[in-house]
């Protein structure tokens, strides 16, 4: 991720939340594991719920007129949806 300014940080949002084909709402278990920069130092970070995303704010030092990688790891269960005619991966 480039910085151009000065910063604190970046969002990520991530869907959580879906509707399937036959109306129904289904929703994803993420469980963030750890939040870490391009040399594996962990970054602070909030996770919050916003409709049907898992929201993260992720605070990034030195995050002023440079370039970052920033990890996340995370999980998710029930990902994988079955059906007679297709699989489907959220």
């Amino acid at each position: 991720m480039q910085f151009i300014g000065s910063w604190k940080g970046l969002y990520r949002e991530i869907p959580v939340e879906y509707v399937t084909p036959q109306g129904l709402n289904y929703t994803l278990f993420l469980n963030v594991k750890r939040v870490t920069d391009e040399n594996g130092n962990s970054l602070k970070f909030e996770s919050t719920r916003e409709r049907h995303y898992r929201k993260l704010k992720i605070y990034v030092p030195g995050a002023q007129d440079t370039h970052k990688t920033i990890i996340i790891e995370y999980s998710v269960s029930d990902a994988l949806r079955f059906f007679e005619d297709h699989d489907e991966l959220y």
